[in-house]
């Protein structure tokens, strides 16, 4: 027995398993060792263009956050189901949190946890697989899944994925190539909603309904939210301390002389209003003396513009010319109001009234019920302002 383990065969083979014991051991170690390591480091980004990645700025606004928050992404399976873009998702939300032990993560499968939207006035019928809920105890923010994975085209803007392959079908159409940008806005959304949630107070918006305004898209009331602020309707108005601003959006009625007058003591303290109109304005007193105030009134009738370009389809559909200034910077797409009528800005002492949108100075006005667009006889050519500021 002893001349068999002397062999030189049994010593290799002996040596072998010595090694493969070493090395299991090894490994043993290893991930022991990496299980201790923080998710944020053992979390890589596998990207090929590292677009899931964390930027610095995003990891200092995540390490400000003193308050506990949860954050939770929807599923319609649980993690076990989740797509190649879903796990990235899922790997970006986990280093995240990791990165401050005020944070926790969860995946919820809403087919088990069904009580998980209503116990927050979510409606189902509204969410999508892959969004994302950031909740605190003072408040939460729902993040659509929209909102977060993206398709984006030059000269037009944020599309959806159905919206951005309709694009690509019709320049494909004729003879033109589209270039349609992907794009993760995962961390821009989180951060934003980490400081929604943890702030102590916010700034309020008002929308104003009770005078047959047309009801703001959810798209946009989620865009307001996510610069931080909170959204109220009334039907009737009573303007209160910390409102951020107005909006009164495509009244179709005047509004009561007491709201003019609400609003008017609003604005000269520092107020800001954000008013759309349809023609017909000229017959609500009440809203035209609030803009008389700064100089501001309403042209009867409806701008057509008649050069190439600057409408789309009929030539009443407008598509105006956008002006250099703060509040217009970066819009990448075109507007489009149908029907618009023409903003008369006279001087008037402190006001500093700039154009935001104009139209070409080939443009007239024709009655709201005329049955052509031709340009009536001694109508004059202009370029109208159809936005002011």
């Amino acid at each position: 027995m002893k001349n068999l383990f002397a062999s030189k065969t049994v010593k290799l083979g002996l040596s072998a398993i010595a090694i493969t014991a070493l090395l299991l051991v090894v490994l043993i170690l290893v991930n022991s060792l990496v299980g201790l390591l923080p998710k944020n480091i053992t979390l890589a980004d596998a990207s090929e263009n590292k677009m899931y990645s964390i930027s610095d700025a995003a990891k200092r606004d995540i390490a400000k956050v003193k308050d506990s928050v949860s954050i939770y992404l929807l599923t319609s399976g649980g993690e076990s189901t989740l797509s190649e873009t879903g796990t990235h998702l899922d790997t970006f939300l986990k280093r995240a949190a990791a990165r401050n032990g005020k944070l926790s993560y969860n995946v919820i499968d809403l087919y088990t946890d069904s009580a998980f939207l209503s116990e927050r006035g979510i409606d189902s019928s509204t969410v999508t697989s892959l969004s994302v809920v950031v909740e605190s105890e003072l408040r939460y923010r729902y993040i659509d899944s929209a909102d977060i994975f993206y398709y984006y085209i030059d000269g037009i803007g944020k599309v959806s994925k159905s919206d951005a392959q309709m694009y690509q079908y019709y320049a494909s159409m004729y003879g033109t190539t589209l270039e349609v940008l992907y794009q993760f806005d995962g961390e821009a959304q989180l951060t934003s909603a980490l400081s929604y949630v943890t702030s102590d107070s916010l700034p309020l918006i008002i929308s104003l309904t009770g005078h047959g305004e047309t009801a703001l898209t959810a798209t946009l009331k989620n865009q307001l939210t996510a610069l931080g602020t909170s959204f109220s309707e009334l039907a009737t108005l009573t303007i209160v301390p910390g409102c951020e601003m107005l909006i009164i959006n495509g009244p179709t009625s005047d509004i009561s002389a007491n709201e003019a007058s609400l609003i008017s003591q609003y604005l000269k303290k520092g107020g800001k209003l954000m008013l759309t109109t349809a023609s017909g304005i000229s017959a609500f007193p009440n809203l035209t003396s609030v803009l008389a105030d700064y100089g501001l009134s309403y042209a009867d009738g409806v701008i057509i513009d008649p050069t190439q370009g600057n409408y789309y389809t009929y030539p009443n559909w407008l598509m105006p010319t956008s002006n250099p200034h703060s509040s217009t910077a970066g819009i990448t797409s075109s507007l489009l109001l149908p029907s618009a009528h023409a903003i008369i800005v006279e001087d008037t002492a402190g006001i500093n009234t700039s154009c935001l949108f104009n139209t070409s100075s080939a443009s007239y006005i024709i009655p709201v019920e005329s049955p052509s667009a031709e340009k009536p006889e001694g109508a004059e050519e202009a370029s109208y302002p159809v936005g002011v500021i």
